[in-house]
């Protein structure tokens, strides 16, 4: 308790400076720990099993023929009534 009325006795500007020190070594601890878990993971990543690892999902594709552009249109609209707006 004696350390937070000390830190509370201190100017701004010197409380602002002990933070910032703080918070760039939490910081720093956690990328640490991120490119530690990170390295390890990519040393027991098998390049052979990554597809079966991953599971990809697959994909059922319908027909999806597009019409060809050589049909006699005028032959398909044949008995329809156009309106003339």
């Amino acid at each position: 308790m004696d350390f937070l009325e000390k830190l509370q006795k201190l100017s701004l500007a010197n409380r602002k400076i002990i933070f910032w020190i703080a918070m760039i070594l939490v910081g720093l601890i956690f990328l640490s720990f991120f490119i530690f878990i990170t390295t390890n993971r990519l040393k027991n990543l098998s390049i052979d099993n990554l597809k079966q690892d991953i599971n990809f999902p697959s994909f059922e594709t319908e027909d999806l023929s597009i019409p060809s552009l050589d049909v006699d249109w005028e032959e398909q609209i044949q008995g329809q009534e156009w309106e003339e707006i």
